[in-house]
Parts: structure tokens; sequence; C-alpha cells
């Protein structure tokens, strides 16, 4: 390889060089917005299931649920690794009959043959767009419990976390009360406004909208990990394609100098000849 080809190579891994760690950049910073919005969001969702059991304790309701929905959570963009193929299996499986199956994110359905029988939703690139996904997740989870159920539907989420792919289940609620709530503190049953089984259907809303952010928040924030961690290697590897190419141009170049060297040398025997 010539010496304007390695310059003109080398040139090119400055400016992929550059664009990886933009790109590097870009997900640390939304790793950073996650970490604060999740802590708020396991706070608020924490108040709601506890008013949730504190109503379940003193007026003991039945939770029924009707059709089963299943959530896949994939990447929107790329450049993370293996992030929506490890998530294959989960969507493929054998009873894929017996429920409804909601695709997030255009990566994880490139993966999918045309065959597939799932409904198919746009998925979060950055913080901010997760309100206008949860819209639109909304819109499809009315319209399938419209022509499948007049219960409430029974929502299962898969998704990853920094380390596991979870399958969770958001709804129903537990009908029974945790400990850790505030049920013990009641010497007297509460005095709802609204009929307890009004209030309970508007505390599993709830319950199920701060869920999906919370999880949409775990699942961007692993895809964001595997990001970095993706162009950590993209960004070693070419650095170690860049040293080698700074020895292959040295080398040409020590190489041009001898034979310069030479030149001038057969040069000079030639004019002391004469």
């Amino acid at each position: 390889m010539k010496r304007h080809e390695i310059k003109e190579k080398l040139n090119n891994y400055r400016d992929v060089h550059a664009m990886l760690s933009a790109m590097k950049s870009v997900a640390l910073v939304e790793l950073k917005k996650l970490g604060g919005q999740l802590e708020r969001q396991r706070q608020t969702l924490s108040t709601v299931e506890a008013a949730a059991a504190d109503l379940l304790h003193f007026y003991p309701l039945s939770i029924e649920t009707g059709h089963h929905v299943r959530i896949v959570i994939g990447s929107e963009r790329g450049f993370c690794g293996d992030f929506n193929e490890s998530l294959l299996p989960c969507v493929l499986t054998n009873n894929q009959d017996k429920h409804s199956l909601i695709i997030i994110g255009r990566g994880l359905k490139e993966h999918l043959s045309e065959n597939e029988s799932c409904y198919c939703l746009p998925g979060p690139s950055i913080l901010e767009e997760i309100p206008s996904v949860l819209e639109k997740l909304s819109n499809t989870l009315t319209e399938i419990q419209s022509s499948k159920t007049d219960k409430p539907l029974r929502i299962s989420v898969v998704y990853h976390d920094q380390q596991n792919i979870i399958e969770k289940l958001i709804s129903p609620m537990a009908s029974a009360p945790k400990e850790s709530y505030s049920m013990a503190d009641y010497r007297c049953a509460p005095t709802p406004t609204l009929p307890p089984e009004n209030l309970l259907a508007g505390f599993m809303k709830q319950s199920t909208l701060l869920s999906l952010q919370e999880i949409f928040c775990q699942s961007l924030a692993a895809e964001n990990y595997q990001r970095v961690s993706h162009m950590e290697n993209a960004l070693r590897h070419l650095d170690d394609l860049n040293e080698k190419l700074v020895r292959k141009m040295n080398k040409a170049r020590q190489e041009n100098i001898t034979q310069e060297i030479e030149t001038i040398l057969l040069n000079t025997d030639a004019l002391i000849a004469k």
C-alpha cells in the first residue's frame, strides 16, 4: 500500500473515530438523564401501589382480567450489539395464538418476518420521546381491549434491564396488599369519595402507565449501556487498526528515504567515476 493511500485511510479512520466518540458521548448523557428519571418514577409508582394496597385491605375486591397482551421492547436505533437479537426467543414462542403481541422498536421489527402476526410501534430513542410512545401504545391497547374483551387486559412486558431479559406482569395489580405498605397505620377503613370499584380501576390504570414509563426508562438505559460498550469496543479496534497503519506508513517512509539515499549515492559514485 502506497503512502498516499495509507494517509487517506488514516484520515477516514479519524472521521470514523470522531463519529463513534460523539455517539458514545450522547449515550452517556442519555444514561445520566435516565438515572434521575428512574428514581422519581419508582417513588411515584410506589405511592400509587401503596394507596391501592390500603384500599384492598379494607375493601377486598376481586381483580379479573381478560385477554393477555405481551409487549416486547427492543431498540429504535442500532449500534447496540445483540440487544434486539437476544429478544427473539421471547417473541417467537409456541403459544403466540393465545395472546396479542406488541413489538416496540424498529430495530427489533427488522429481525421479524413479514408474516409475523403482531402490532409494531416505534420505540423511543431518547428520554423525551417516551411520552409519545406511551400514547401510541395506550391507543393500541385500547384497540385490542375493545376487540377482545370487556375486562381489563392482562399485560406483561418483556424488556432488558442492565443485566438480564425480564418478563414482568404489570396488569393486574397484586390483589393482596404488601406488608411494607401503610395500611397498618389506619385504625378504621378510609371513606373514599368514589365507589371502591371505580377507585381501584383508576389505581390499576395509573399503575400500568407508571410501570410502562419505568420499564421504558430501564430498557432505554440498558440499550445505552450496550451502545456505550459497543462504541468502546469499536474505538479500541479502530485504535489498533490506526496503529498498524501508522507503522506501515512509517515503514513505507523509511523505505522511501532509504531508496532516496541509495539513489544519491549511486549518482555520487557515477560523478566520481567520470
